[in-house]
């Protein structure tokens, strides 16, 4: 009889989406440009005489995999959650945790879902809960995505940019929910002029670069330590931009900086697995 399982999933940053708001929780999400990492969660669920989920040690209350819980068990289960990554940050750990929940407790509980149902069950705890509007579908498909549709399917392009270093500045965190509540408009204006400018040239990440931080800065989405660190990214010769969402900027160069702490990862082509 199996006593646990484990799944990896990677984190995911998104450099620009576009939101879509509808009734039905698998046909809202983002079109946009995110990518997987070479880090993520490790999630590891066990039968438990009652549900509690750990984060890095931590008991804590973590309602979107509370609601993946909810759609496939009645049973009574221990998540504990490993993650290279913080919380509310903008590196998909919400997703990535409830995607590899969703994995792990159809292995544990042999419910014999495909990976499409696991998907949708994932992608609808996150919008129900406001913690996302698409990552877990880069999560599932792994790389470098110009994502074409919002919703599931996950309709996408692959970009070239799989082993690319990159660099992260986390400042503070930002919970998604209140950018999701506020008036899309601006922001989803502002998207489709940096997606129209990235769909003509992809070269190089540069060129996903430039518009997605223009993008972060007219939509009103740039706060002002992030504007402070990405200038100086800039003039050190750098590119730089804002995850979303989160106080932490993304950029292809390391730099001292006497704020935040710095995480350095590759792009990948990871995606989620059970181990």
């Amino acid at each position: 009889m199996i006593q646990e399982i484990s799944v990896y999933c990677p984190a995911a940053i998104s450099f620009i989406f576009r939101a879509f708001l509808y009734d039905d929780p698998l046909q809202t999400g983002s079109t946009g440009v995110g990518c997987t990492l070479d880090r993520g969660v490790t999630v590891t669920v066990s039968k438990a005489p009652k549900t509690e989920i750990v984060f890095n040690n931590d008991c804590i209350e973590f309602p979107t995999t509370q609601s993946v819980i909810g759609f496939l068990t009645v049973e009574s289960v221990r998540v504990e959650i490993e993650s290279a990554f913080p919380l509310a940050c903008g590196f998909g750990i919400s997703g990535a945790s409830a995607l590899a929940t969703a994995y792990a407790l159809n292995q544990l509980f042999s419910t014999h879902m495909d990976e499409e149902k696991l998907l949708a069950i994932a992608h609808r705890a996150e919008i129900l809960n406001k913690t996302g509007l698409g990552t877990v579908g880069t999560q599932w498909v792994g790389g470098f995505l110009l994502k074409n549709k919002p919703g599931l399917p996950v309709i996408y392009t692959k970009l070239p940019f799989v082993g690319n270093k990159l660099y992260s500045r986390v400042f503070a965190p930002r919970q998604t929910a209140g950018v999701i509540s506020k008036s899309v408009e601006k922001i989803n204006t502002e998207a489709q002029k940096a997606l129209q400018t990235i769909e003509k040239n992809h070269e190089t990440l540069s060129d996903i670069f430039r518009p997605s931080y223009i993008y972060a800065r007219d939509s009103g989405l740039l706060s002002g330590v992030c504007q402070n660190y990405i200038e100086t990214v800039q003039k050190s010769g750098g590119n730089a931009t804002m995850h979303m969402v989160g106080d932490v900027v993304v950029s292809d160069t390391a730099i001292s900086y006497e704020r935040g702490q710095l995480y350095e990862y590759n792009v990948s082509n990871d995606r989620v697995r059970v181990l």
